[in-house]
């Protein structure tokens, strides 16, 4: 009796070529997956402050002059404080972590018969953040 042997596998070629492929798409892969997952984050803090500037806006209408202060209301702000001035928001950088540090938003109204119309400012070099923003905020000190 004559038993053949036939061995099945990969090659070490194949196999190193296998590993330089997942790596490549893995050093593409990554970068993009924390922009996304940055953005992801800033959105829901937007979203958060776009909030207090509409009850700001509210408040404004019926003739009350907007006062108070939210701390921690979502992981991505620190803090919110709307006053007769506008509305200010601190982003916590140690939840964005592509901030370097927590950064002070402050949003300035301009109220119209149509509406109020807001527009950003933050400090001087601080990473651009105006493709976070929504369509109705200008940002007055973006780089």
């Amino acid at each position: 009796m004559k038993f053949s042997l036939k061995l099945k596998g990969f090659t070490l070629t194949e196999l190193i070529a296998v590993i330089l492929i997942v790596g490549l798409l893995a050093a593409v892969a990554v970068p993009i997956y924390k922009v996304y997952t940055g953005r992801a984050k800033m959105d829901q803090a937007v979203t958060i402050i776009q909030r207090q500037l509409d009850i700001w806006s509210e408040q404004n209408v019926l003739g009350n002059t907007p006062s108070n202060t939210l701390t921690s209301p979502s992981p991505g702000v620190a803090s919110i404080t709307l006053s007769s001035s506008g509305v200010t928001a601190t982003l916590n950088s140690a939840y964005l972590t592509f901030l370097p540090s927590n950064v002070v938003l402050t949003y300035t109204p301009t109220v119209g018969t149509n509406g109020t119309t807001w527009a950003a400012t933050y400090p001087p070099g601080t990473p651009t953040m105006a493709n976070y923003f929504p369509p109705n905020i200008t940002c007055s000190s973006c780089s």
